[in-house]
């Protein structure tokens, strides 16, 4: 699976390790981090494949190769980096977290309308020998009913970080959450009614026009949305 369009950057400790890289050493290694990252998965061992990332010909790659092989271990046809790797499997686990708490949160408010609307299962209680016309007409007013007192609610980071996980979007959940928020969960002046609406809107936008798009449609203020953790 592909990572989010952001990462976790430690300046302090990457200044400490790479203290006698060059400038063009830093480049290229960065290239390689930022690579192994968007992919989520080790290098390929091949110095066609190298030379492409960091953006160095074959004659510089020569010489820089063996002082970046410093940062990684090569295992046969791969270059695995071990703290990008550590980072990739806390990000999957908070994915599988998220996507479990979503559905375990979406089942419990079903269930809390379906017990509060079906009177714990209104078509149980039914005499067996009440018609079809009979039950269909209890359920149908039970569904209207369900649709006119349904109520939004605001979403937690954790469901919408599980809905772009699922649809692979790539948007920030963190984003999303703050910047609704701040506008009192309302597009323009109309309140919210499907924040997953909202979500696929950005989504269309971001395809569209670029990462910043869904934001800009309303003019917002983007200088708290940054996509650094």
């Amino acid at each position: 699976m592909s990572c989010p369009p952001y990462m976790q950057f430690y300046p302090g400790d990457y200044l400490a390790d790479t203290q006698h890289l060059s400038t063009e050493e830093h480049g290229a290694y960065l290239l390689l981090l930022f690579n192994y990252w968007q992919r989520g998965k080790p290098l390929d061992n091949s110095n066609d494949r190298l030379t492409s990332v960091t953006r160095l010909s074959n004659e510089r790659w020569i010489v820089v190769k063996p002082v970046l092989q410093e940062f990684f271990e090569i295992d046969g046809n791969t270059w695995i980096h071990r703290r990008l790797e550590r980072d990739i499997d806390a990000y999957k686990q908070r994915i599988d977290q998220a996507s479990a708490a979503g559905k375990a949160s979406a089942a419990k408010r079903w269930s809390k309308d379906n017990d509060r609307y079906n009177g714990r299962s209104t078509l149980d209680k039914i005499p067996l020998q009440q018609n079809d016309n009979q039950k269909n007409r209890i359920e149908k007013n039970r569904i209207e009913k369900n649709s006119i007192t349904t109520r939004f609610e605001k979403p937690k980071i954790e469901d919408v970080e599980a809905y772009c996980a699922e649809r692979k979007n790539g948007i920030s959940a963190i984003a999303f959450v703050n910047h609704y928020e701040s506008k009192g969960w309302k597009i323009g002046t109309t309140p919210m009614k499907d924040w997953r609406a909202a979500v696929r809107t950005w989504e269309q936008r971001q395809k569209q026009e670029g990462p910043w798009a869904s934001l800009n449609q309303d003019h917002s203020d983007l200088a708290g949305l940054s996509t650094l953790e």
